[in-house]
């Protein structure tokens, strides 16, 4: 019986054979953003699955305590997965779950260090959402790992904020720092979203820029059929809501 309080590990399904792939990174965080930029770039380009992600910290934010998940009546453990692409040599990790203790993070930030070099990644490219506590049109902002990278990045249409901004919580922030201490170029897309519930257009905006950097051509349709339904049930809140100037805003 395997022991559950195993450290962090990945499960392979195959070994995909990539040449200097960019690994994109979308999992639960504000708003959803990463999460369904991710979930959409993935159906895009019709990726395969090939591994898994299991950690004894993952926890689910509506059951803060160890649980097991039930998938047509079948226990599973709480996971994220590994997707690739050949054509365009993506992998693309998407998911729920990040840890819950500020060690974990690390840890997990660690592990996916390790797949990096397994897989000899040339750059990561995390997505995520920029909480403002508003609703509007949403701009794409982008942190890199080197200054160096500022410019290019700059022509795919995003932002980059001047002076001290932050803070980037999460495996958003933690994996351009491992990019660059590891000589990866890194690059974060966050949207602007309202931040209290999953916001499919500012994922549009992130995966449209990240479409952009990747040089590959993806279709909006079903991303903005998703924006229809969701506005259906939020909106309405999200308009009664005043504006405020001192909302503490955040990214992940």
């Amino acid at each position: 019986m395997k022991n559950l309080l195993d450290e962090i590990r990945i499960t392979y399904l195959q070994e995909p054979e990539l040449t200097e792939p960019t690994l994109v990174v979308g999992l639960s965080g504000v708003g959803n953003v990463g999460l369904i930029a991710a979930h959409h770039l993935i159906k895009n380009i019709k990726a395969e699955k090939f591994g898994e992600v299991c950690s004894p910290f993952f926890i689910h934010p509506l059951a803060p305590v160890p649980a097991m998940m039930s998938v047509d009546g079948v226990v599973e453990p709480m996971k994220d997965e590994l997707y690739y692409n050949e054509e365009q040599s993506l992998i693309i990790l998407i998911g729920y779950y990040q840890g819950s203790t500020p060690e974990s993070y690390y840890k997990l930030a660690e592990e996916i260090g390790r797949m990096c070099q397994k897989f000899k990644v040339k750059q990561i490219l995390t997505l995520g959402g920029y909480g403002v506590g508003t609703h509007g049109i949403p701009r794409v902002y982008s942190v890199v790992s080197r200054s160096e990278l500022i410019d290019t990045i700059a022509t795919h249409d995003v932002v980059f904020q001047s002076g001290l901004n932050g803070p980037i919580a999460g495996m958003s922030g933690l994996l351009i720092k491992l990019a660059g201490d590891a000589d990866i170029d890194g690059i974060f897309l966050a949207a602007s979203t309202e931040g209290n519930y999953p916001d499919p257009r500012a994922a549009k905006e992130v995966m449209l820029r990240a479409a952009s950097i990747l040089n590959i051509e993806i279709s909006t349709e079903e991303i903005e059929n998703e924006i229809k339904m969701i506005e259906e049930v939020f909106q309405p809140q999200s308009e009664e809501k005043p504006d405020r100037k001192d909302y503490l805003s955040y990214i992940n």
